[in-house]
């Protein structure tokens, strides 16, 4: 505001006199001073978080991208003071000249970090500690991927190798979407096929699990024979002699310590001499380790053993090579590769599924189930379940579960012997065994030269199986989905059992017999059946109505009421067939069946209550037939006997709907009123204890807790997930 006042004053003096302002211009010109412009000041405020710097700078960390501790603060502080005191002393040197510090070359190198394995800006050992640790620090993973793969190509020491790949598992686990698909992954099948090391090769199985995360390496693993080479490392688990055993695991022959020791004789192997080459043995696993140490045999001698399909070197097995060539320490046992081998092929297979979206099945088989379908893999696969590890064992089930799903190799499956090695197994976890077997055993194609040809080789033996033979039989007959169609018909197979069972031998006819397996009578039983089958199939009553079959059905009431009112209760809920009722003498037998069998006597009420409810019109001829043969006054005699609260809710029940007859509910009413029970249930609301779904007495089981008898009421088509 003065430089612009002291303007203003100088332009007025040269307005008020221009003569004078022309003569006075050069001096005015050389008496005006130079204004200079103060800056503006200005509040400068800090965007960083410095007091949480300072804090976090006191403190010591061990992260995947940052080690600082008591040691590296004490380096910085004596890397400062030492460039402090050489900025000091250029100053000093320099004068009074402008000095700046030359801060872009300030590097400070943390000798206690020398021998501390950096790759990128990420320190090994601490992401291998952290590696189950969720919250990363890694920020540009796809780089730091590739610097590792580089460290991993470019070191040759095998040390270094395996940490490269174990780090290499661990960002690609996390990352995986990110890096996309590895284009070297041929090469690391390749390495795992070379490879003599043992921790390099556990690494490699570990990477290729966190490769198949990616779809598109899966292809390369199976372009480059990669299912072979696993499946011939899952062998090894045989070899596991130090696993925890199953408790009550009677059914494993234990060789002696002699036997143990020298093993079986079984590999011949090929000395090449300068004349001709002389084939020795046959020895034993132990002995080829003994040659070998002694040099007599190295990597390239031939051998063979029985199953191999020709002369190999001893490099080339794999059983051998792991155990006479192979040097370092595993990281994984044999059983741990395994399990890693097996969840690796289990989500190969369920990348390529038997069938499309619109359930078709997919034809050529996907290639991975057709390479395990192969018998020189099947046959591996299926051995593992003679380890008996659980855990093995297990994942074997699933999967030959998912590899047999609409193959077509499905029914020579049995000749690889995996129903014998799977009863074989005593473990708990019989989940994945049991839908493995519901998949598969009754898809074999192996047919017996003769269909009874065991049978003189049982007929010493008595079958103790027939408790829960019995017990499954009555509870399929007492089911209410007796005749319901479903994947598993137990009760045919039941009855076939005990057919073959008795027909091998008398021993077995008396068993059956002393188990009650022959007790009840035919006509009993046929009752039952056609009283479930009659409520499973409704639309089977309104074709007995049109054949005319319950006029028969009435003249068997008075002489076997057990076996004719509990079929009779199964018809009353179709209305053709209580029309069909109406013209045949029905109550007079239902009173006589009351009379001489009390077992039926809730049948009865459950039959009366189904025909004289309000949906069931023009029932006024069968309440004629009640009061001509006195049906009503039998059953308040019934009622006065204390019947149990359905059977009476369902009599009182009855017995209103034939009051409410439009021709006859007088003479049904005055009957009642006479009665001294009824005044007792005529107010009440008796519908309230009848259930849902009737339960008739005479077919059903004895009267017990519905959760320790009732079979379950719909089985499953697919068993329950797992976890």
């Amino acid at each position: 505001m003065q430089h612009w006042a002291q303007r203003a004053r100088s332009l007025g003096v040269a307005g008020a006199g221009t003569g004078a302002a022309v003569a006075g211009g050069a001096a005015g010109e050389r008496r005006e001073r130079p204004v200079l412009l103060r800056r503006r000041r200005e509040c400068i405020k800090s965007t960083y978080n410095w007091p949480l710097f300072y804090y976090q700078f006191h403190r010591d960390h061990a992260l995947p991208n940052l080690i600082w501790n008591h040691t590296t603060r004490e380096e910085l502080r004596n890397a400062l003071e030492n460039e402090l005191r050489a900025f000091t002393s250029d100053r000093e040197v320099a004068g009074g000249a402008l000095t700046s510090w030359n801060h872009a070359e300030l590097e400070v190198h943390y000798q206690c970090l020398q021998n501390e394995v950096k790759i990128g800006d990420y320190y090994l050992r601490i992401l291998l500690e952290q590696r189950d640790n969720d919250d990363s620090p890694i920020r540009k993973s796809y780089e730091f991927f590739n610097d590792l793969y580089h460290r991993f190509l470019s070191t040759p020491k095998v040390e270094m190798k395996c940490m490269c790949l174990q780090a290499m598992t661990i960002v690609y686990g996390r990352y995986y979407e990110d890096i996309g698909p590895f284009a070297d992954t041929k090469y690391i099948v390749q390495m795992l096929d070379r490879t003599c090391d043992r921790m390099e090769r556990d690494r490699l199985v570990q990477f290729l699990a966190k490769l198949i995360l990616h779809k598109k390496n899966v292809s390369e693993i199976l372009e480059w024979n990669g299912i072979r080479i696993l499946v011939e490392l899952m062998t090894l688990a045989h070899l596991h002699t130090s696993r925890a055993t199953v408790p009550a695991q009677s059914n494993v022959l234990e060789a002696g310590v002699q036997q143990a020791g020298a093993g079986e004789r079984e590999w011949y192997y090929n000395l090449e001499m300068p004349d001709k080459v002389h084939r020795k043995g046959p020895v034993s696993l132990q002995q080829l380790k003994d040659l070998y140490k002694s040099g007599e045999i190295n990597n390239k001698t031939k051998c063979w053993a029985n199953s191999m399909e020709g002369w190999r070197a001893v490099g080339s097995v794999p059983q051998l090579k792991w155990t006479l060539v192979a040097r370092g320490a595993p990281v994984m046992d044999e059983s741990a590769l395994a399990a890693t081998i097996l969840d690796l092929l289990i989500v190969c297979t369920r990348y390529y599924p038997s069938r499309d979206e619109e359930d078709a099945v997919i034809r050529p088989l996907p290639r991975v189930k057709r390479i395990l379908s192969e018998p020189s893999c099947l046959a591996h696969v299926v051995q593992l379940l003679l380890t008996f590890d659980p855990i093995l064992v297990e994942k074997v089930a699933t999967l030959l579960y998912e590899v047999m799903q609409d193959n077509p190799e499905i029914s020579k499956l049995y000749l690889t012997g995996v129903f014998y090695f799977m009863l074989l197994y005593t473990g708990s976890n019989l989940l994945p065994i049991a839908r493995f077997l519901r998949l598969t055993h009754m898809k074999q194609a192996f047919r017996a030269d003769q269909l009874w040809y065991l049978l003189l080789v049982l007929a010493p033996y008595k079958y103790a199986g027939y408790p829960q033979l019995l017990r499954t039989a009555r509870l399929e007959v007492e089911a209410e989905q007796l005749f319901a169609e479903r994947d598993a018909a137990l009760l045919p197979a039941a009855c076939q059992l005990a057919h073959a069972t008795v027909r091998c031998s008398a021993l077995n006819a008396e068993e059956l017999r002393r188990e009650g397996g022959l007790q009840g009578s035919r006509g009993e039983t046929c009752a039952r059946a056609l009283a479930a089958l009659l409520r499973a199939k409704p639309a089977l009553g309104e074709v007995c109505a049109q054949l005319g079959e319950l006029p028969r059905l009435a003249r068997l009431l008075p002489s076997c009421p057990k076996h004719a009112v509990p079929v009779l209760a199964a018809l009353a809920d179709t209305q053709s067939c209580v029309a069909a009722l109406t013209q045949t003498e029905v109550m007079s037998g239902l009173k006589t069946a009351v009379k001489t069998c009390r077992e039926v006597v809730g049948t009865t009420c459950e039959a009366l209550a189904a025909i004289f409810n309000n949906t069931n019109p023009n029932t006024d001829k069968l309440v004629l037939q009640a009061l001509e043969c006195e049906l009503i006054s039998e059953l308040l005699l019934a009622l006065e006997s204390r019947l149990e609260g359905q059977a009476a809710a369902q009599l009182v029940g009855a017995l209103k709907g034939m009051a409410r007859s439009a021709a006859h509910g007088d003479r049904v009413r005055a009957l009642l009123a006479r009665s001294r029970v009824w005044e007792q249930y005529a107010a009440q609301r008796h519908d309230l204890f009848i259930s849902s779904v009737p339960h008739t007495h005479a077919i059903s089981a004895p009267h017990a807790a519905g959760y320790l008898t009732a079979p379950p009421a719909s089985i499953p088509a697919q068993p329950p997930p797992i976890d």
